[in-house]
């Protein structure tokens, strides 16, 4: 540990000088490790980053708008169902009242692709000796000795092992009931053989029921988003989330030779390379007065929109000096066409234009379909 007589420190022309003494190689694992955490207040964490890095680091700005006790608050997405305007939230997207499993019509169950790592064993006990015995995945060894229930009884044994709240008992039995007629009828599984391998089923069935499950709010999440009937879909000033000035928890921030001048707080989140291109941009951009680096799973503290699974947090969010905001969001080349990248588009897109002119967002590549790069892209959308 290291001791309070061994650390000193002095303000210079340039910064802030830290002297170390006495310092051992675990003193210096133990600063490394622990850099944000030894000194709390900003001022004194970029004293320690300072002696730490020394000319890698450049200390944050100390007159960060958050130091001043500024505000930055910027419009929720919400919905309104006729009572008022409330955050829009993935509660709000639960699949209808009399929405059920059974309706889907899918009741197909992969066990023909039962996972190859699969191992059963048989155990033996004679006398007092135990006797262990690996069976391979093949269906001699799977579906030997016979069991012999009916299918009322695999089907409550199924229902006792799944648990599900958002399935009733009655969809549960009447879905597994088809599914189990599925794999007699068209797989030609006996129901012998499907009692040996119940706990195969299990596994899958789970599976498949979080499947539907995330198909339905994925669906109620899209209606209700681009319905023009209640509940309506809004964005109101008098509804924001707003930047706690006295806390920015990020895990990790941000330890480089640029220099930023207008982000909210005196510390940035950490970025990865082609992020830290995208608030190099983002900061010098003159219609900028202030920005942030969100932060991911800190509902409390950053600023989110909402999927059909959970919560989408924008990498930048920017105030705008004509009092608009602007969200941003970088996706690297392997992720800017998937599933998860067009609903997070979809959904900023649909908060922009509910706002009528409040709000905007973007979508950012490394290079766009107009064969615009990440410094035009940015540019021509603060600039717009």
């Amino acid at each position: 540990m290291i001791l309070q007589s061994q650390v000193s420190y002095e303000q210079t022309d340039n910064g802030y000088k830290v002297i170390f003494k006495d310092i051992t190689d675990e003193n210096i694992k133990e600063l490394t490790d622990n850099k944000n955490k030894i000194f709390r207040k900003s001022e004194d964490r970029n004293k320690l980053l300072q002696a730490i890095f020394k000319d890698n680091f450049k200390p944050c700005q100390n007159n960060s708008p958050a130091n001043k006790d500024e505000k930055f608050e910027i419009p929720y997405l919400c919905l309104d169902f006729g009572i008022g305007a409330k955050i829009a939230r993935r509660e709000d997207f639960v699949p209808a009242e009399d929405w059920t499993m059974t309706e889907t019509a899918d009741y197909t169950l992969p066990l023909s692709k039962v996972d190859s790592d699969i191992k059963f064993y048989e155990l033996n006990l004679n006398g007092n000796k135990l006797t262990e015995k690996l069976l391979l995945n093949d269906n001699q060894n799977l579906f030997s000795g016979k069991t012999n229930w009916t299918e009322s009884e695999l089907i409550c044994w199924l229902l006792e092992k799944i648990a599900n709240s958002f399935v009733t008992p009655e969809d549960f039995v009447e879905f597994s009931r088809r599914v189990i007629n599925q794999l007699i009828n068209e797989k030609k599984f006996t129901l012998e053989e499907l009692v040996r391998l119940r706990f195969s089923i299990k596994k899958l069935l789970e599976e498949k029921i979080e499947i539907l499950i995330d198909r339905a709010y994925q669906e109620s999440w899209k209606t209700i988003l681009f319905a023009d009937e209640t509940p309506k879909v809004c964005v109101t000033k008098e509804i924001a989330f707003s930047f706690d000035a006295m806390h920015y928890p990020a895990k990790k921030f941000h330890i480089g030779s640029e220099h930023f001048n207008k982000h909210f707080y005196a510390e940035i989140g950490y970025m990865n390379e082609e992020e830290i291109i995208c608030a190099q941009f983002i900061d010098a951009n003159p219609k900028v007065e202030t920005w942030i680096r969100n932060i991911e799973r800190e509902p409390n503290y950053s600023f989110w929109l909402p999927t059909h699974k959970d919560k989408f947090y924008p990498n930048f969010v920017v105030k705008l000096k004509d009092g608009t905001f602007a969200a941003i969001e970088y996706k690297g080349e392997v992720y800017k066409t998937n599933d998860d990248s067009k609903e997070k588009n979809m959904l900023g897109k649909i908060w922009a234009n509910k706002s009528h002119g409040l709000c905007k967002f973007l979508m950012a590549v490394k290079r766009d379909d107009l064969g615009r790069n990440l410094s035009t892209q940015i540019n021509e959308f603060l600039l717009d």
